[in-house]
């Protein structure tokens, strides 16, 4: 158990810093931030625990900052017309 928790984490984290080196590091990072949203609503799904109005609208601007961010980052390095 402890060698399956250990590799689990290590693999992790390289997957993580492989992404940050592949992909940059405002992507991964707000997987990482938006994970406990993400995951919340899906524990609603599977154990029907219930997010509040609040908890709602907050998860609600974390996914569109997250998209607004994605969205600048990807325009940032686009080259304009000639």
């Amino acid at each position: 158990m402890v060698f399956s928790a250990i590799t689990s984490i290590a693999l992790a984290h390289v997957f993580y810093y492989a992404a940050i080196r592949r992909i940059g590091a405002t992507i991964p990072m707000l997987v990482v931030l938006a994970q406990p949203f993400v995951v919340f609503s899906m524990s609603s799904v599977v154990f029907h625990e219930r997010l509040n109005t609040l908890q709602l609208v907050c998860g609600a601007v974390l996914l569109l900052g997250s998209a607004v961010s994605i969205w600048a980052q990807q325009h940032l390095n686009a080259k304009p017309p000639p």
